[in-house]
């Protein structure tokens, strides 16, 4: 059997530095993508979706990978060591390029985040209303999470809009039922709106969650609104 010679060798070594430069590229960008997803919306209970995110944009990338390979291949480009030894820069190009692309397949899942961020800041800053409307926007885009309704309905709370909290945290108590901020915070709108046969209803509701909800709950509305 004839051996290998060192030009045989040398392609495989190219191919091999290129294919882990571009596809490192690749991953890093995913990752970025993936950890500036859950760390806008301040939620680690979005790794799940995060991890499914994570497998479409890895096949995406991939595809993308394979593709820049040929096509510098075939121009080529990276046919010797010497053009082959600046891992760097193929790092540098596929990030670029892959980071652009994960940023469109994950658009509205970065906009959500966005939103999320801004209503916070805007309830912090006691603009109720923007924050309100902040929170509609994520909404739009995560209409079955529980924890928009909850800071829409904690906004409107603030902002007076009794009617409009109470619809928006009994939607949150439907989508997560022992989400106990939204309780608590659902009994403190009733109490203002005097609701008191209601009130005692959501109580029992409360203390089957958890008795100490049901003996402590104005105290942690107070906590949850102040």
């Amino acid at each position: 059997m004839t051996q290998p010679n060192g030009t045989f060798w040398s392609y495989y070594r190219t191919k091999l530095k290129t294919d882990a430069s571009m596809i490192a590229g690749a991953g890093s960008a995913a990752l970025v993508t993936l950890l500036g997803v859950i760390a806008l919306h301040e939620q680690w209970g979005l790794a799940p979706r995060a991890t499914g995110m994570a497998v479409g944009l890895s096949g995406v990338l991939l595809l993308l990978t394979v593709l820049a390979r040929e096509g510098l291949r075939r121009s080529k480009r990276v046919a010797n060591d010497e053009q082959a030894r600046s891992p760097l820069a193929l790092f540098g190009g596929m990030f670029a390029v892959a980071l652009l692309t994960s940023g469109l397949l994950a658009k509205d899942p970065i906009q959500s985040g966005l939103a999320y961020r801004e209503g916070k800041q805007q309830l912090e800053l006691g603009n109720y209303t923007a924050a309100s409307d902040a929170f509609s926007r994520y909404m739009e885009i995560h209409p079955k999470l529980a924890a928009g309704y909850f800071w829409r309905g904690k906004a409107e709370f603030k902002a007076g809009s009794l009617d409009s909290a109470y619809a928006d945290l009994k939607t949150a108590i439907k989508l997560q039922p022992r989400d106990w901020n939204s309780h608590v915070l659902l009994l403190g709108t009733l109490q203002k709106l005097g609701r008191e046969e209601e009130l005692k209803q959501q109580l029992k509701e409360v203390n089957r969650i958890d008795s100490e909800l049901g003996t402590q709950w104005q105290k942690l509305v107070e906590e949850i609104t102040g």
